[in-house]
């Protein structure tokens, strides 16, 4: 797939197995600037599907996209002007507009619209619409809660089983998981719906594994959960600076990254499915970025300007992978190894051949392709 010279690439989703993909492009105006002035919008929004042109927009702003697991589903929302220079929110599904029922008809006139969520068989959208003060979360068409703060983290179940909503009232937050209030505290964040979540509670924070309560610290920052069942957390220690703790499948503490550094941030945090190694980049108090991994001495340009979203392990987790920035080119790195440079590789990386090979799309010269590229043997 070819893009024009001014096409520039808001938004790539692809689906894990990498056999399908959609992508929001914007346009540049003949001066190379976004269109501005009383009435700022873009010059044209397109949204593709599998090289497919779903609409194209003179849109305020680019659209928000989700592609469904089984890739044939997508849902984006498009923000254009109406009447009387207000802004018109509409969201579509596939190639027809959703039309909340006891609300409005085609064109959906609302103040705001969330994110939608695609369920993962791609047959239900979740997001949320608010009006006149009120927030609505909704399910292609209809109305299942409205309050005047509510939101969707992460709502739907790897399963699409259980689809889970957060809402304040009163300075709390409730947690609602197919209608039903599983946990409520001070601030909730939902990290896998709708059993692995952060609740805060006065002073302390508490990390819920699976329903159960599993960790307990004065600030949970992240926490990512391998296949095995150990758990690696982002804490803030009581100097004020940033470590990693790796819980084992009982909730204890096994390693321990950082306690004797003076990390200010911690970004990009991962753990193999085994549990058996984790990578993140720390920002230490003298303004450097480290990167900390598996792969020791791993040599410039692939210990330097690491993209945190982009690490990943292989699935027998002894490979690891991830994106160094150079300049205004993207190289992949695997075990510390360049192995090429693009304009720019879209995520996520998808193993193959027994965790030996990578593939994934990658933009050179305005055209998108789908690589796959060998490596060494994995890490012992």
């Amino acid at each position: 797939m070819k893009i024009g010279k001014k096409d520039l690439v808001q938004q790539f989703e692809v689906t894990p197995d990498l056999k399908a993909y959609a992508l929001v492009l914007t346009t540049k105006d003949t001066e190379g600037h976004f269109n501005s002035g009383s009435s700022p919008t873009f010059k044209n929004v397109k949204v593709i599907h599998n090289g497919k042109v779903l609409g194209s927009f003179p849109a305020i702003a680019p659209s928000s996209l989700k592609l469904s697991n089984d890739g044939r589903h997508v849902a984006f929302t498009v923000v254009t002007w109406r009447k009387w220079r207000l802004p018109l929110y509409r969201i579509i599904k596939d190639d027809r507009f959703l039309s909340p029922a006891g609300h409005y008809t085609e064109e959906i006139e609302f103040s705001d619209i969330a994110t939608p969520w695609i369920s993962p068989d791609g047959l239900k959208v979740a997001y949320i619409i608010s009006v006149v003060g009120k927030r609505h979360v909704m399910i292609n068409e209809t109305t299942i809660f409205e309050g005047s703060e509510v939101r969707l983290d992460r709502p739907w179940s790897p399963d699409g089983k259980h689809f889970t909503f957060v809402y304040r009232k009163k300075n709390r937050d409730f947690l609602v998981s197919n209608g039903t209030l599983i946990a409520s505290g001070d601030s909730i964040r939902v990290l896998l719906s709708p059993s692995t979540y952060i609740v805060g509670e006065g002073e302390k924070e508490r990390l819920v594994v699976g329903g159960n309560p599993c960790f307990e610290a004065t600030s949970i920052r992240e926490a990512v959960l391998a296949e095995s069942g150990k758990v690696a957390v982002v804490i803030s220690n009581p100097r004020g600076f940033f470590e990693v703790i790796v819980l084992n499948e009982k909730c204890e503490s096994v390693s321990t990254f950082g306690s004797n550094q003076r990390w200010k941030a911690i970004k990009g945090l991962r753990i193999s499915p085994d549990g058996k190694r984790v990578s993140f980049l720390a920002n230490a108090s003298s303004g450097e970025v480290q990167f900390v991994g598996p792969v020791a001495g791993a040599v410039p340009p692939c210990a330097r300007s690491v993209l945190a979203k982009s690490m990943s392990f292989a699935p027998h987790g002894k490979s690891a992978s991830w994106i160094a920035v150079s300049g205004e080119k993207h190289n992949l790195c695997v075990n510390g190894e360049k192995m090429g440079q693009w304009d720019r590789i879209e995520l996520p990386l998808h193993y193959e051949k027994k965790g030996v090979a990578l593939s994934f799309f990658a933009w050179r010269d305005k055209i998108l392709t789908k690589e796959t590229i060998l490596f060494s043997p994995p890490l012992p």
